[in-house]
């Protein structure tokens, strides 16, 4: 009858290799490096396919790979070694050349040093893990870094705009192309490029001009000023217990800025694109590789965070137009609930019941308190969560009466600052910063996602 000791001793080796793997982050770009990139490779703007082409890559992660390879060589011949170990003590039992009670003893001796092992590898592969992610992430913050340079000058050239003009009424409309689009016409034209090919992973400052020429080539900023003169009849009392009319001329000037943007099909028609750099085009934007720019653009890794996404990809959006004629009306409103409906729509969170559509923010706040998803303005809230306003100030919006005068999305929060997308922000869909519990914070939506 064959003797079986080491059940617990198999299962504890199988453990330790299971938990001794790194996400590899260096050894990905190790097996890109492996392979030229040719203009059907579809990976190219993700930062782990051309990683290993980078200088970035050659100055500092080759070393990473090479310690990287080396801890797995090393949990390796660890692993073989203690089996190796067990195997030897489990023959010396079958054939009677050691006692029960010696192999007992050997057996907790290789069991200790399995548990020492696994403890030693997981703490290494940890470590290991979080070097290769910095160093992911290092490389992706330099794109992230240029499209949020590119935001600022875009916004910069709105407000400059309306700092040079004197007027009394401001009336924006249009939309931006959206970042994904942009840059996916950006991927596709500097890395197919005939003369001069170039990765897209990082961003030098030669390659910084070329993304910012292709999105002021996709986008257009522009504005005019109207005065019209209108009579305005005023009534008073003249004292005597008679009411007087009184008729004004008033002139107001109104300044109108437009923004208008070009799709990447129409880009490409723009840069005579071929049929295969077309097939890209299309591929980079499918709605297979959305997760991708979460990552690539917003450093968003999880599908719980898809209306963060949505919402920061409308950023720049000028006027609301898009969302309060999607919510049905004809003409401009106030727009940041119908904004925050709309994304939710984009992500089938209406359909499903997650958030309600809403135009008024006193009906959103009401939804979600009676469903019991409500939480004060005291609350640290988490990414895609509802956030709405009471605004101390005077006119329509104020003072504050513990009703919601405004709503956003939660993009993130961080060290006791909340980072929001507004739609409506100066008429502007934009990103916004409060302090946890600000005051005008009225409170949280948390939708069941």
């Amino acid at each position: 009858m064959k003797k079986t000791l080491f059940p617990a001793l198999a299962a504890a080796l199988v453990l330790a290799a299971c938990g001794t793997k790194t996400t590899g982050q260096a050894e990905v770009a190790a097996e890109a490096a492996a392979q030229q990139v040719v203009s059907s490779d579809i990976a190219y703007v993700q930062v782990e396919a051309v990683l290993a082409q980078c200088d970035l890559y050659k100055n500092e992660g080759v070393a990473l790979q090479e310690k990287t390879e080396k801890a797995q060589k090393s949990w390796a011949q660890r692993e073989q070694n203690l089996q190796a170990e067990a195997a030897q003590l489990q023959q010396k039992y079958e054939k009677g050349l050691i006692t029960s009670r010696d192999a007992q003893a050997q057996q907790e001796s290789i069991q200790k040093k399995v548990a020492s092992y696994q403890s030693n590898a997981q703490k290494e592969a940890q470590t290991l893990d979080e070097e290769n992610y910095v160093f992911t992430n290092r490389a992706q913050d330099l794109l992230q870094r240029a499209v949020q340079e590119i935001n600022a000058d875009y916004q910069s050239q709105i407000d400059t705009t309306r700092a040079n003009i004197t007027y009394d009424e401001l009336e924006m409309s249009g939309s931006r192309a959206v970042w994904s689009e942009v840059l996916a016409v950006y991927a596709v034209k500097t890395t197919t490029d005939p003369d001069d090919p170039q990765e897209v992973a990082t961003v030098d400052d030669a390659k910084k001009a070329i993304l910012k020429d292709i999105f002021w080539q996709m986008n257009e900023l522009s504005s005019r000023t109207e005065s019209k003169t209108e009579e305005v009849i005023t009534e008073t009392d003249d004292g005597h217990g008679n009411i007087v009319e009184t008729t004004t001329t008033v002139t107001h000037t109104y300044l109108y800025i437009t923004v208008s943007h070009k799709t990447a099909e129409e880009m490409a028609d723009r840069f005579n694109f071929t049929a295969d750099q077309r097939q890209q085009l299309s591929e980079l934007l499918a709605e297979k590789n959305r997760s991708m720019w979460s990552a690539v653009l917003y450093g968003i890794y999880s599908g719980d965070d898809a209306i963060v996404t949505v919402a920061l990809s409308q950023v720049g959006n000028v006027g609301g137009q898009p969302y309060w004629s999607w919510y049905g009306f004809e003409s401009r409103v106030e727009w940041c609930a119908c904004f925050v409906s709309w994304c939710a729509n984009e992500c089938g969170y209406i359909d499903s019941g997650a958030i309600p559509k809403f135009a008024g923010c006193v009906n959103g706040v009401q939804w979600f308190k009676d469903r019991g998803q409500w939480q004060d303005g005291s609350f640290e809230p988490s990414a895609g969560q509802i956030i709405f306003f009471d605004w101390d100030n005077e006119g329509s919006s104020g003072p504050q009466d513990g009703q919601s005068d405004h709503v956003g999305i939660v993009e993130k929060c961080e060290n006791g600052i909340v980072y929001t997308i507004e739609g409506n922000s100066g008429d502007n869909c934009r990103q916004n910063q409060y302090p946890v519990g600000h005051y005008e914070i009225l409170g949280y939506g948390v939708p069941a996602y």
